[in-house]
C-alpha cells in the first residue's frame, strides 16, 4: 500500500481545476503518493449556508485527518495551485513525521486580528512569535503525519461557532489548535507555498508551489483562473485543444452562474 497521499478540493465549476489535476496527478506519479480529489461536499457543518461556496469548499479541510487510516502521510494542497514541473518531493524535504508542516505567513502579513477574533470566541491562547510577529500558518499547503496529531483534537461545536463569525474560519482555527495544543510544527519555505506576499509576481515560476490565493497574479481576482491556465501552458509548453477551449466555455458559464446564485441568496 501507498504509504503517502495528496488530497485536494474541487467542489466547484472553476475551469482551472482541470489543469490543477494535471499538475497534480504529474506530481503524485513523480514522487510515487497517491492522488484523491473531494470533487463534492461531504462535510457540512450546522449553520453554514450551502450557497457560501467558499466556506463549504473549506470545510472539506476537517476531512484530511481520515485519510490517516490508510496512508502515513498527506500532504493536502489547495485547488488555485500550479506545480512546478522540477518541484522536488516534499515528502522528503520535510522528513520529521511528528511535525505539521506550513508556511508562515505571520512573517509577512500582520495577522493578530485573526487571533484576536477566535480568541474573542474560543478563548485567548499564547502564540509564538518570530521577530516580533506572531505566527500564523496558510492553510493552503499542509503536510502532516500520524504521528502529528494534526487535527486531533477538532470540536466540531467550535467549529461552528466561529465559522460565521471570523475571517479564514478553518485556517485560524488549525493555527488555534496547533497553539492551544502545543504541537510540533515546522514552518514551509516559501518555494512550497508561493503567494503574492513572497515577492513580486513574475518571480514566481522560480517555485515549486504556485499558490494564486485570492487571485493575486491576476489583475482582478475573477479572472484568476485564466492566470492560472497560461501558468500552467507555460510551464508544461502545453498547447491548448479545441477540446480545452470547448470544456473551458461550458465550465465559466456554469462558473459565473454559481457566483451569480451565491450573491442573489447572500
Amino acid at each position: 500500500m501507498n504509504k503517502h497521499v495528496i488530497v485536494s478540493i474541487m467542489t466547484g465549476f472553476d475551469p482551472s481545476y482541470r489543469f490543477a489535476r494535471k499538475c497534480l496527478r504529474q506530481y503524485a506519479r513523480k514522487i510515487g503518493a497517491d492522488l484523491k480529489i473531494i470533487d463534492s461536499p461531504k462535510n457540512k457543518i450546522p449553520g453554514l449556508s450551502p450557497f457560501n461556496f467558499s466556506k463549504v469548499a473549506w470545510a472539506q479541510k476537517f476531512l484530511l485527518n481520515t485519510y490517516l487510516k490508510n496512508y502515513d502521510r498527506v500532504l493536502y494542497m489547495d485547488a488555485d495551485i500550479i506545480i512546478h514541473p522540477d518541484a522536488p518531493d516534499i515528502f522528503t524535504t520535510y522528513s520529521d513525521r511528528s511535525k505539521v508542516y506550513m508556511f508562515n505567513e505571520g512573517a509577512i502579513e500582520n495577522r493578530i486580528k485573526e487571533y484576536n477574533d477566535i480568541g474573542s470566541h474560543l478563548g485567548n491562547i499564547e502564540v509564538p512569535e518570530v521577530d516580533g510577529q506572531k505566527v500564523y500558518f496558510n492553510a493552503g499547503v499542509i503536510l502532516f503525519s500520524k504521528e502529528s496529531d494534526y487535527l486531533k483534537f477538532t470540536d466540531v461545536k467550535e467549529v461552528e461557532k466561529i465559522c460565521n463569525k471570523i475571517n479564514f474560519y478553518e485556517q485560524t482555527y488549525f493555527n488555534y489548535l496547533i497553539f492551544k495544543n502545543k504541537l510540533g510544527y515546522g514552518m514551509l519555505d516559501a518555494n512550497f507555498n508561493r503567494m503574492i506576499i513572497s515577492g513580486p509576481a513574475e518571480k514566481r515560476f522560480e517555485a515549486s508551489f504556485i499558490h494564486h490565493a485570492g487571485g493575486s497574479y491576476s489583475s482582478r481576482s475573477k479572472f484568476r483562473f485564466l492566470t492560472m491556465i497560461k501558468d500552467y501552458t507555460q510551464l508544461y509548453s502545453y498547447k491548448l485543444t479545441l477540446n480545452d477551449y470547448i470544456y473551458m466555455t461550458a465550465v465559466s458559464v456554469m462558473f459565473y452562474l454559481r457566483r451569480y446564485t451565491k450573491k442573489l441568496l447572500a
